[in-house]
């Protein structure tokens, strides 16, 4: 009877570890977006400034005017690198070809201080927002569930065992 017990407590405490590891979905209401900073620029090959992002969540927010030039097309291309250098860790592009002149770029588990490079042909000006999810919680890697639940599981069984050795009565 106890092995049992002790069995169902194991796997009830696994079962809440669990589920306890499971980010919660935080909605991304207009409350939770704070702007860090704005960046306007004509059309070209253009840099920001650099820019601090402290929550894993953010987003930005793109408004373009096309040019006059409608033979040459319009296209519209952003690159976010991180400020130490290395590649992008995202890549906006969208060619205008409809009536669509603004849009989002959502970006996950990326904080730390950025700038971003902003490659158009045929616009006439770039509006880039950038904002942060201030409720946004960085996600829990999905390895580290196991060695945990592991050494829980081994401290409960060596528990066991020295409360067995010491009462025999509770077999």
């Amino acid at each position: 009877m106890g092995d049992r017990k002790t069995s169902s407590i194991v796997v009830l405490f696994s079962c809440f570890l669990l589920l306890g590891s499971v980010p919660s979905i935080v909605f991304a209401f207009s409350d939770n977006w704070v702007e860090v900073t704005t960046f306007t620029g004509s059309g070209g090959v253009h840099s920001t400034s650099h820019f601090a992002v402290d929550y894993v969540d953010w987003r930005i927010r793109w408004e373009v005017t096309p040019g006059n030039d409608s033979e040459r097309g319009t296209s519209f291309d952003a690159y976010v690198y991180p400020s130490s250098g290395g590649p992008y860790v995202e890549m906006m592009h969208h060619a205008i070809g409809t009536e669509k002149t603004t849009g989002i770029k959502n970006i996950y588990n990326h904080r730390g201080i950025f700038y971003i490079v902003v490659v158009t042909t045929n616009i006439a000006n770039v509006k880039l927002i950038i904002e942060q999810n201030i409720e946004s919680i960085p996600m829990f890697p999905s390895w580290t569930i196991l060695p945990f639940v592991l050494i829980i599981s081994v401290f409960l069984v060596v528990a066991k065992r020295k409360l067995y050795a010491r009462n025999p009565k509770l077999r």
